[in-house]
């Protein structure tokens, strides 16, 4: 299905971007491959999300009149057992904050647009006497993954942020070992609500459709300079691996299908 009505342009929001590639993706052939249309239904879905969640996005790409695909409502838990309990004196709430993933067809042929998009939201501020594990303390992790069988990441990714000032997404530099993109996520100074988003154009390999996963890892740690250990990527929702003292506080992932884009 082909591109039959154009909306206005909304919103003028940055990008910036740093390539992010798995051990079998094609190098970086086109840096800039994103048409004028593609950008301008890039920022709308961004702008949407930010306005109407899910619910915005697929009015968007409906209205632009695209094959697309838009992730449920589920926000799956990753891993029920790296979840803690614990009393933390600042997190974002899991139940208040949502992840989102749209593939949507760009103007080349074969070329879809993955996008990532979470909105932090729920912010519980707690005292305690006693020493708590603060999300301050070690950045969170943001990423899309997909099987390197069936996707290539081609051109550069973007991440972005409506609060940059307070949640800073910073590329991954760590090798992710697969298919995908990751940015940690830097919380500086108390957190603030917002809505940040990685995405990346990709190249179908095989005209085999495959899924497309989208990860959130909210995370927490007694001191400060906490590391991210690992990231890993494929198919499946990312994994990441935190040094000692750092713990999830929720990872979540979402993931929708290209079948209908192809």
């Amino acid at each position: 299905m082909r591109r039959r009505k154009f909306i206005t342009v909304m919103g003028s929001m940055a990008i910036t971007g740093v390539g992010v590639t798995s051990a079998k993706s094609k190098p970086n052939r086109e840096q800039n491959i994103l048409t004028a249309e593609d950008r301008r239904i890039r920022d709308g879905v961004r702008k949407a999300f930010k306005e109407d969640g899910r619910q915005g996005v697929k009015e968007v790409l409906e209205d632009e009149g695209i094959s697309h695909s838009v992730s449920t409502a589920r926000n799956r838990i990753v891993n029920e057992e790296h979840k803690i309990t614990s009393s933390n004196p600042v997190v974002y709430q899991e139940d208040e904050s949502n992840i989102t993933v749209s593939a949507w067809e760009m103007v080349e042929e074969g070329r879809v647009f993955a996008q990532t998009l979470v909105d932090l939201e729920g912010l519980l501020f707690r005292g305690s006497p006693l020493p708590t594990r603060d999300s301050q303390n070690v950045n969170d992790v943001i990423g899309i993954s997909y099987s390197d069988s069936h996707w290539s990441k081609v051109g550069n990714p973007s991440k972005w942020s409506d609060n940059e000032n307070r949640v800073s997404p910073v590329w991954y530099s760590g090798s992710l070992g697969g298919g995908g993109i990751a940015a940690e996520v830097d919380l500086n100074g108390p957190p603030s609500a917002a809505t940040v988003a990685v995405e990346t154009p990709l190249e179908n390999l095989d005209g085999v459709a495959g899924q497309i996963w989208g990860t959130y890892n909210h995370t927490v740690a007694y001191d400060w300079g906490n590391n991210i250990d690992s990231v890993s990527a494929g198919k499946g929702p990312l994994s990441v691996t935190l040094d000692w003292g750092s713990k999830s506080y929720w990872d979540k992932y979402e993931v929708t299908d290209t079948d209908r884009i192809l």
